[in-house]
């Protein structure tokens, strides 16, 4: 057995960076193969993690921003929808003055017609009539126009979701 040890020491020496090389190679494999590749964790920069627990910690980001997301959208379409609810008051406020102003410059060219006539001394009795019949209609015109209105909120009051 002294003779194999002696053969042996003396190859090795004879070979030493050969053999030191090979050693080195050895513990170099075996840390490839036994060590596994790791980085800064993203969620916590303090610990390291593998390929597998980077993935896993991505996947809950990816779900965190999605849930931010969406609630943007949501607060996106509700600022849109007030927008849109906003333009149509406004829209039907405009209309609404503008059939105001016409009547009135209605009931003002009517009332200025009938002066002028009684002024001149053109009043005639079917012309009386004709006026009382056409402010007759207007004033109905403007209290049809009021219950319609008053009947919209009470429908739009109906339509409008709840608040829970």
């Amino acid at each position: 057995m002294n003779d194999f040890f002696s053969k042996l020491t003396k190859i090795v020496d004879h070979n030493r960076y050969t053999v030191i090389s090979g050693i080195m190679a050895v513990i170099m494999i075996a840390c490839l193969v036994g060590c596994e590749v790791q980085t800064a964790s993203i969620i916590n920069p303090g610990e390291k993690v593998t390929a597998s627990g980077l993935s896993i910690e991505m996947a809950k980001i990816d779900g965190s921003l999605a849930k931010k997301k969406n609630a943007i959208d949501s607060a996106v379409a509700d600022y849109n929808s007030e927008i849109k609810m906003l333009n149509d008051q406004i829209d039907a406020a405009q209309a609404d003055l503008a059939r105001q102003t016409e009547m009135r410059t209605n009931l003002f060219d009517l009332i200025g017609s009938t002066v002028t006539a009684a002024a001149t001394g053109g009043v005639t009795a079917p012309g009386l009539i004709t006026t009382g019949l056409a402010m007759l209609g207007m004033f109905t015109g403007v209290g049809v126009v009021a219950d319609n209105r008053r009947k919209d909120s009470k429908i739009k009051e109906l339509k409008a979701p709840t608040v829970v």
